[in-house]
C-alpha cells in the first residue's frame, strides 16, 4: 500500500513539474510571432502582379495567401491586401504570412510595413524595379533563396523550376537562324494617348535581342503625338495589348489609325498586333511574350504579299481559361486591304489567329 501511495505521490510531482515547464515556456513565448520552419508553412502576400505571376510559374500558387488588386494570375479568392501604393495592414495581421513580397515605391519601403514585419516575423522580399529582362532574371535567381531558409523538398522543385524558367527565356530572347525583321520597329501600347516602349523597358529588350531595333531613344513608356511617330518614320508598327476587355480604341480601330500615317511601315504594310495576357507585365511571362514578338518578326520579315495566313496559338495556361480562347494568341492584322478576303484572313493579308470569334472590345 505504502509502495502504491509513494507511486502516486512521484507521478502526481512529475506532473506538477511538466505543467509548471509548459506555463513558463507558454509565458516565455507569449506575443512571438510564428515563423516559418519548413516548406509546409509557406504562407506568401504578394502585392505585385509581376512577383504573382512569377510565384504561378514556379508552382507556388497555393502558398498564397494574399495579393494585389491587379494580380491577374491568381485565383481571384485570395484575399486583397494592397498594393504599390497602400497596404491593408489589418488584413496582413489577419492573415498571418511568413512572407510579404512587393516592389517599393521609388520612396523607398513602407516604415509601417517594416516595422509591422519585425513585430510579426514576416521575411520582407523587396524587388524595387522589375522593369527589364536583367531585372526578371535577377527575380528568378532571387526568390526561391528568400522563400526558403532550410532545405527542403519544395525547396529543391523551386529551384529546379526557376533554373528552368531562365533557361527558357534564354532560348526565347536568342534569335537564332530565324529569319527576322530587324528594321526600326516602333511598339505601342495605346494610341489614346499614343504610348511607345522606350528603352529600359522589358519589351525594348525583347526586341533587340531578336535583332529588330526600336527607334523610341528614351527612357521607359514615352507618350508621343502622332507627329512624333510621322517623324520617325518606323519601318514597323507592333500594338502590344494585354486583351484586358474595353481596350480603346479597339484594335480594329486602331490599325485603321495607323494606316492613315505616312510612315514607312504603312507603305511596306508592316503593321502588326501582338495580343497576349502578360504582353504589358514584366515578369516570367516574358518567355511566352517573345515567343509571341518572335512571330511577329517573323511575319514582318516576309514580303506583304507572301505572308502566311496559319494560325499560331500559344499554349494556354491554368489561370487563362477565363479568358476568350483568342486572347491567348498571337494576333496580327493589317487593314490595307479592302476586297473581300477568303475565310479566315478577315483581319488583312497578315493573319495569326484572328478568328472570326474575335472582338473589339
Amino acid at each position: 500500500m505504502t509502495s502504491r501511495m509513494s507511486a502516486i505521490g512521484r507521478l502526481v510531482t512529475a506532473l506538477l513539474a511538466f505543467g509548471l515547464w509548459l506555463t513558463a515556456c507558454t509565458e516565455q513565448n507569449a506575443g512571438q510571432p510564428e515563423r516559418s520552419t519548413g516548406a509546409g508553412q509557406l504562407r506568401i502576400a504578394s502585392l505585385s502582379p509581376a512577383i504573382s505571376r512569377t510565384l504561378v510559374d514556379l508552382g507556388l500558387t497555393d502558398r498564397l495567401v494574399g495579393r494585389s488588386r491587379f494580380c491577374r494570375a491568381v485565383e481571384p479568392a485570395i484575399p486583397v491586401v494592397g498594393d504599390l501604393t497602400s497596404v491593408d495592414y489589418e488584413s496582413l495581421i489577419r492573415l498571418k504570412p511568413t512572407h510579404v513580397l512587393l516592389q517599393p515605391p521609388l520612396a523607398g519601403l513602407d516604415a509601417e510595413l517594416a516595422r509591422l514585419a519585425e513585430e510579426q516575423g514576416w521575411t520582407l522580399g523587396a524587388w524595387p524595379s522589375i522593369n527589364g529582362v536583367d531585372d526578371i532574371e535577377k527575380l528568378l535567381k532571387e526568390l526561391p533563396d528568400k522563400l526558403y531558409a532550410q532545405p527542403s523538398t519544395e525547396a529543391t522543385e523551386t529551384r529546379r523550376r526557376a533554373a528552368e524558367k531562365l533557361r527558357a527565356m534564354n532560348t526565347a530572347l536568342t534569335p537564332n537562324q530565324d529569319h527576322l525583321f530587324r528594321g526600326r520597329t516602333l511598339m505601342l501600347s495605346g494610341l489614346e494617348p499614343v504610348l511607345a516602349f522606350g528603352r529600359g523597358t522589358y519589351m525594348h529588350d525583347i526586341i533587340t535581342r531578336l535583332g529588330a531595333s526600336n527607334p523610341v531613344t528614351a527612357q521607359g513608356w514615352v507618350q508621343l503625338s502622332f507627329e512624333d511617330v510621322v517623324r520617325m518614320n518606323p519601318e514597323a508598327v507592333v500594338l502590344v495589348l494585354d486583351t484586358m476587355p474595353g481596350n480603346s480604341p479597339s484594335p480594329s480601330e486602331a490599325l485603321r489609325t495607323l494606316e492613315s500615317l505616312r510612315i514607312a511601315a504603312v507603305r511596306e504594310r508592316r503593321l502588326a498586333l501582338l495580343s497576349h495576357p502578360d504582353a504589358l507585365l514584366p515578369s516570367s511571362g516574358i518567355v511566352e511574350v517573345a515567343d509571341a514578338m518572335r512571330a511577329v518578326l517573323e511575319r514582318l520579315a516576309r514580303a506583304p504579299g507572301q505572308a502566311s495566313t496559319s494560325a499560331r496559338a500559344l499554349p494556354a495556361r491554368p489561370h487563362d481559361q477565363a479568358l476568350s480562347h483568342e486572347q491567348a494568341s498571337v494576333l496580327f492584322a493589317s487593314a490595307y486591304s479592302r476586297n473581300p478576303d477568303p475565310p479566315g484572313e478577315k483581319c488583312g493579308r497578315v493573319v495569326t489567329g484572328c478568328p472570326q470569334t474575335q472582338s473589339d472590345g
